[in-house]
């Protein structure tokens, strides 16, 4: 029921100012001429779908369940670290307007044999809640931090109540580098509920004698999926 949930949402109007929503490359790529010509129709790009077509698409599915500063859902888990403004970074978790099993949102493992548009989707959902913190001063980030930590040692959905400083929003970023993400909104508030920690992450994580190195490894002969590892070692 969860997973018909999340591939069901309603659908909002489009934003007045269309091309507020996209990064400089995207816009300058329209710009270009090229989108005008295709109008994702002639797929000039080479690629299968055209990705504009298909992010606006899952942007404007999320955008009526996000359409407030108070928010709860079940993180899948999943955590945000960013990387602007090095070494003040953003780092925050990663919350969908839903309940239920999220865990496909943010398990590239899981992905495989969905379309594209499937993952542009999964990944639309997951609104990027934002704290700054000095990466030289992680332990001074607060509570806020703390939970986030918390939340990248977590082994299935977490239920998440936060509070953003202003309505979340999104632009198109189209990266063959990077995987898509939702929209985001500075935080508030941050109140994580029952957690079930991974074992094997929270012992490396608390054996303060382990090198990293040997701490990968022993995750890894143990099944761990990559995309948990690095999750854990983000915060």
């Amino acid at each position: 029921m969860a997973k018909a949930a999340m591939l069901s949402l309603p659908v909002q109007p489009a934003p007045a100012s269309f091309a507020a929503i996209f990064d400089a490359d995207t816009r300058a790529a329209i710009a270009s001429g090229l989108c005008i010509q295709c109008r994702g129709a002639k797929l000039l790009c080479g690629k299968a779908r055209c990705p504009i077509l298909v992010r606006w698409d899952s942007m404007m599915k999320t955008a009526p369940m996000i359409d407030r500063i108070d928010m709860d859902g079940s993180s899948p888990p999943g955590v945000f670290v960013g990387r602007f403004g090095y070494p003040k970074v953003y780092v925050g978790p990663l919350v969908p307007p839903v309940h239920g099993d999220t865990q496909i949102l943010d398990s590239p493992e899981e992905w495989i044999g969905h379309p594209m548009e499937d993952i542009v989707h999964f990944r639309s959902q997951l609104v990027r809640g934002m704290h700054r913190v000095h990466v030289q001063d992680v332990d001074g980030g607060g509570r806020i931090v703390d939970q986030t930590r918390e939340l990248a040692l977590g082994t299935s959905p977490a239920d998440v109540e936060v509070g953003f400083a202003r309505k979340p929003h999104g632009r198109v970023v189209l990266d063959d580098n990077v995987q898509p993400f939702g929209p985001s909104a500075p935080l508030s508030r941050f109140d994580l509920g029952t957690l079930k920690v991974d074992r094997n992450l929270d012992r490396a994580f608390s054996d303060t004698d382990l090198r990293a190195k040997e701490a990968v490894i022993d995750l890894y002969e143990r099944r761990t999926p990559v995309s948990k590892i690095q999750r854990a070692f983000s915060v």
